[in-house]
């Protein structure tokens, strides 16, 4: 191939920037407590406690404080923040993003990252049912976690109406723990960070650079979650030492049983058993302890009477669970979004008429805010903006919105619903209704699939080399990798799947474009409501928010609302039915622009990226880099790990390394170089050193693409430099000893 079809065939080649902070300059804004009637959104802690919180990496306010709070499932609440793009806000595993009606630190949802500037202050999830009492009568039940005062709570106190995280899903050994549910992996698993690959240090009892995830300078047979966050990808000192039976494909345990499964020290994927993003969250949560009204949604143990037990021993609620995860990547047509995925399956009785959807009590640019909103229901988003363009502290604000990229679906009303040609598709019906599965190919026709890696290291060794062309080759598995979703291509593939999926020749749950990793496949609703209104307590009135906000066609605005903006979206009606046959997908975007414009090429652009399975290019990992600081010197030094890592879908594509410097803690000095609306894109780099390969100057493909119909074409392409040669070190002189001084890469 040759140089320039090579360039073509490769969209975009993964840029490492290397990441040396030096300093971190903290963003103190105000730090909430748990919020009164009447909704102090400026409530501050004392000194002593901010001082705190600054000395660990979180607080997380559910730990055991009384006796109460050691029943029922509230003791497994974690405040967890997302970080790896330019959005940057709080979580809790109840379905809300940003820090609203929780203690611990200022944690709302900001953009861009380190800005200081508010964009929101609590989005809650919801779901809504249609069901019957236990006197017959059709009532309606919302299920959230709606924290504003108490009016949720039961009237003992003892409880909230509200979503609880299923235990059993991060780390629960935090320091101090004298008892915990489920420890923390181990870090020796070798240099390439993956178990059960057999690669050079794993097992070995000695503590590898690349193996001390959590800095402490010591191999770590079981992790501790200091932090006490909830799973995050990028901190392996939150996962489990396993995941819980049946929670992923191609898992041998029964439910319940208690022991490693195939994806034990691995991320528990969407997509597989590997992080498909930068930065990934992951929980389950249920509504068991919602047991505000009469209805009983499942049978006591071994019996047919209805379960009415009282808290904590019922389980009551719509009897659904929602299985979630967040998404952020720094791609930079991905740089302003967080995508939120909620699976939601309904282990209870059938409910016929369902709605979910989102509350979102915004405050672009802060709490005094004059913020406006609006809908589209033809791109399916729902935005905000601050009326004078300008923050509390005097900054210009952006658009801020949510986005359907897919929501529940409509299987058997013999309509194409959201019009994409496909009638009743689901992603749970075993049937591939748009063909796009592929299965593996047998070049040589001998029946079996052929693969010259034998010790699956993934590299060429003595007596591997077959056909004797010099390279590593094995036959094209496409889709058919297994429900692992994992191939040779990838970086942690540790060999063909145990339960056989693999290159079988049928299509299996965990596979690439097929059932729950088909994006496309499903019967869409769309955006059927929307109502603005000043920030209020109707979501705490089940009845009430049924009928007059949640009604599909219902798009209004209440008049006299400017003075704190709240609105709420849904989309319903769909069927629940019971069992994980008839789980519903919920798939959103939160994301930014500089304008409305913006805002709307930003969600263009991301539902082109969702509905391909969000395939394109993933930055190379991190390598260990050490920062020496010295008498007008600063001195890097880094491995060579990031040059061995392969994308899952370019393969071993690593290009260059960059160095960006910066004297502003947002690096905004030096994000000059702009796209072709005139919106700041990238950052212009201190040095680069690139492979000699012979690509050099700008990539014939921009990013974002070459459709110029939806915007996605930002008129600028990626340097792939001058041939000048891969290093692994970079001495700048240009410092002035004193001043504090931020070195920071990021990848493209």
């Amino acid at each position: 191939m040759d140089v320039k079809n090579k360039m073509l065939s490769i969209q975009i080649r993964r840029i490492l920037i290397l990441v040396s902070v030096v300093l971190v300059l903290l963003c103190l804004g105000n730090v909430r407590s748990q919020e009164p009637v009447t909704e102090d959104k400026n409530s501050k802690k004392d000194d002593e406690e901010i001082s705190s919180w600054l000395n660990s990496r979180s607080y997380s306010p559910n730990l055991l404080k009384s006796a109460l709070e050691t029943q029922g499932w509230r003791k497994y609440v974690r405040l967890s923040k997302h970080d790896g793009n330019l959005v940057e806000t709080g979580w809790v595993n109840q379905g809300q993003l940003s820090d609203g009606y929780i203690d611990g630190p200022n944690w709302n949802m900001r953009w861009p990252k380190g800005s200081c500037i508010e964009y929101g202050y609590v989005f809650t999830f919801f779901v809504a049912g249609e069901v019957k009492d236990v006197n017959g009568n059709i009532i309606h039940i919302i299920s959230d976690r709606f924290h504003r005062g108490d009016i949720e709570q039961s009237p003992d106190k003892s409880h909230w109406y509200d979503f609880k995280p299923i235990p059993k899903y991060f780390n629960n050994h935090h320091s101090g723990s004298t008892e915990w549910d489920i420890g923390g992996v181990s870090e020796d698993i070798g240099l390439d960070g993956f178990p059960n690959t057999n690669d050079f240090g794993e097992g070995d009892g000695v503590l590898q650079p690349a193996e001390d995830f959590n800095r402490n300078g010591v191999l770590d047979q079981s992790l501790i979650n200091v932090s006490e966050w909830a799973t995050m990808s990028h901190l392996r000192e939150t996962w489990p030492e396993w995941w819980p039976a049946q929670s992923y494909n191609g898992d041998d345990r029964a439910i319940g049983e208690e022991r490693p499964g195939p994806a034990a020290g691995r991320w528990n994927g969407q997509y597989g058993y590997y992080v498909r993003a930068n930065q990934e969250s992951y929980y389950l949560m249920d509504d068991h302890e919602n047991d505000e009204f009469q209805y009983s949604p499942f049978n006591l143990p071994g019996t047919d009477e209805p379960d009415t037990r009282p808290w904590p021993e019922g389980r009551r609620g719509l009897g659904i669970t929602v299985e979630v995860r967040h998404y952020q990547w720094v791609a930079r047509v991905a740089e302003d979004i967080l995508i939120s995925i909620y699976d939601i399956t309904n282990f209870g009785k059938k409910i016929n008429k369902a709605v979910v959807g989102m509350y979102c009590d915004t405050d672009v640019g802060g709490t005094d805010s004059n913020d406006d909103a609006d809908f589209d229901a033809i791109d399916d988003i729902t935005y905000t903006w601050e009326i004078s363009g300008l923050s509390e502290q005097g900054l210009p604000t952006g658009f801020f919105g949510f986005a359907f990229l897919e929501s529940p679906g409509l299987s058997d009303n013999r309509k194409d619903d959201d019009q994409d040609g496909m009638v009743d598709e689901s992603q749970y019906n075993a049937i591939d209704e748009d063909g796009d599965w592929r299965t593996w190919e047998d070049l040589n026709n001998n029946g079996i699939w052929d693969n010259e890696d034998t010790n699956l290291n993934g590299e060429l060794d003595n007596g591997e080399d077959l056909n004797g062309n010099g390279k590593l080759d094995w036959e094209p598995l496409w889709d058919d990798l297994g429900s692992d979703g994992l191939g040779p291509d990838f970086e942690d593939y540790a060999g063909p799947d145990a339960n056989g999926t693999e290159a079988n020749g049928v299509h299996d749950q965990g596979e690439p474009n097929f059932g729950q990793t088909d994006n496309d496949e499903s019967d869409q609703v769309g955006l059927t409501s929307w109502y603005l209104k000043e920030t209020g307590n109707r979501l705490a009135n089940d009845e009430e928010m049924w009928q007059i906000e949640l009604q599909p066609g219902t798009f209004a605005i209440e008049e006299e609302y400017k003075l704190d903006v709240a609105f709420d979206y849904g989309s319903g009606f769909f069927e629940l039915e019971s069992g994980r046959a008839g789980t519903q997908r919920y798939a959103i975007a939160c994301l930014f622009g500089n304008d409305e414009q913006d805002i709307f090429r930003n969600k263009r652009t991301m539902q082109k990226i969702y509905d391909s399975d969000y395939n394109f290019a993933k930055p190379p990992r991190l390598p260990v880099l050490t920062a020496i600081p010295g008498d007008g010197r600063v001195v890097l030094l880094w491995d060579k790990g990031a040059e061995r890592s392969r994308d899952p879908i370019y393969g071993r594509d690593f290009a260059m390394y960059k160095i960006y410097k910066s004297t502003d803690p947002n690096f905004s000095d030096i994000k000059t170089i702009t796209d072709s609306f005139g919106n700041p894109l990238l950052f212009e780099s201190l040095v680069q050193f690139d492979l000699k390969d012979g690509l050099v100057g700008p990539h014939p493909i921009p990013i974002g693409g070459t459709d110029e119909k939806d915007g996605s074409d930002l008129g600028v392409s990626y340097d792939m430099g001058s041939d000048t040669g891969l290093r692994h070190s970079y001495v700048d002189y240009d410092v002035t000893n004193g001043p504090y001084l931020l070195l920071r890469g990021s990848r493209c």
